[in-house]
């Protein structure tokens, strides 16, 4: 019997082994663990449902989904989430809508984040976070 390996236990793996199993485990937990982009709260797995519409684009508009760091182009009918980013090029404009009704029409240039619903029925929308332009 080997000194790594007790009586009644089995074989051990050696040292390296157990490492590299120990890194593949963590690199596994990593691809399925949703991401957040420090939002500074624990990601739900719980379904979102959208907060906005795009209703129109008019040039180069992109987004950034609240759980990526990616941009991505933006076009007319795709849904908005809390924390959703949109992005108008200098030359682009973009019109959206939130679920109570209310609309906002992004202007070249500018950047702004979704904002998730008031907890007030009459209130279409808590705030607007204009991140740049106007």
């Amino acid at each position: 019997m080997s000194a790594r390996q007790d009586a009644g236990s089995g074989p051990t793996r050696p040292q390296g082994e157990r490492a590299a199993g120990a890194r593949l485990l963590l690199l596994a937990a990593g691809l399925f663990a949703p991401a957040c982009d420090g939002c500074g709260t624990r990601p739900s797995l719980e379904p979102v449902d959208p907060v906005a519409r795009c209703l129109t684009t008019d040039g180069d508009v992109r987004r950034r989904l609240y759980s990526s760091s990616a941009w991505r182009s933006l076009s007319g009918g795709a849904d908005l989430f809390a924390g959703d980013w949109v992005q108008t090029a200098q030359r682009a404009t973009a019109e959206l809508e939130y679920a109570g009704g209310a609309m906002l029409r992004v202007e070249p240039g500018s950047t702004v984040v979704i904002q998730p619903p008031d907890s007030d029925p009459e209130a279409a929308v808590r705030r607007i976070v204009v991140r740049s332009g106007r």
